[in-house]
């Protein structure tokens, strides 16, 4: 197997030839931290949150798509970097109304820890005053597009994993939504209650209706 020697932060990493700047990172050790990757999924570089700084780049890059090459430094945490997940981290937590102490998720969210790692404690942006749907029409799930980042990890687990295909997106901007075989109520739609959706979802979109509420 062909070794690539690479610097994170000052620390010497080799790793796999074809290794994404995200799994050298998690073979060392270094953590750099995702929203829309999952270890069961094709990652695709969506939620912006695992950018990083890499010598030579014109731009802040992906750490979960972007493969690693021979002698290339990467920065994980400066301040071009975290300034860059603050943002990202504040326009999702404006995107809908995630208010923390009454979701089922909170103290197991994804987002909610990244909140914490980085220091968030306000709206920086107004946030919507408009609810978005629940759909309860599951017998044993229910989806709270409210808490939804569109992160699209269901829709790719559905996809991808189970080959189900009942989950996608539909509408554009901050009207998107995850949807079921074309907008039907999902308990009347063709999903196959897997649970691959619910252990996908960082956050408390998609929620156990025994242990809800």
């Amino acid at each position: 197997m062909t070794m690539v020697n690479i610097n994170i932060n000052g620390q010497k990493v080799s790793a796999p030839a074809g290794s994404t700047i995200l799994k050298a990172a998690k073979q060392a050790g270094i953590d750099i931290p995702t929203l829309c990757d999952h270890p069961a999924l094709i990652p695709v570089g969506a939620c912006r949150i695992c950018v990083v700084e890499v010598k030579g780049q014109r731009t802040l890059i992906t750490a979960c798509t972007f493969p690693i090459s021979e002698g290339m430094e990467i920065q994980t945490e400066s301040p071009q970097v975290i300034q860059a997940r603050k943002l990202v981290l504040d326009l999702l937590f404006a995107e809908r109304n995630h208010v923390c102490p009454i979701c089922e998720a909170s103290g197991n969210c994804e987002l909610q820890d990244m909140g914490y790692r980085y220091g968030l404690n306000h709206w920086a942006y107004p946030a919507f005053t408009k609810p978005f749907p629940i759909d309860a029409t599951h017998k044993f799930l229910f989806m709270e597009h409210n808490r939804c980042i569109l992160c699209g990890r269901c829709e790719r687990g559905c996809s991808d994993i189970v080959a189900n295909h009942t989950l996608g997106l539909r509408n554009r901007g901050n009207q998107s939504m995850i949807h079921c075989d074309a907008n039907m109520p999902w308990g009347e739609s063709t999903c196959i209650s897997c649970g691959t959706c619910l252990q996908l979802c960082p956050t408390g979109a998609i929620s156990d209706k025994r242990s809800a509420f």
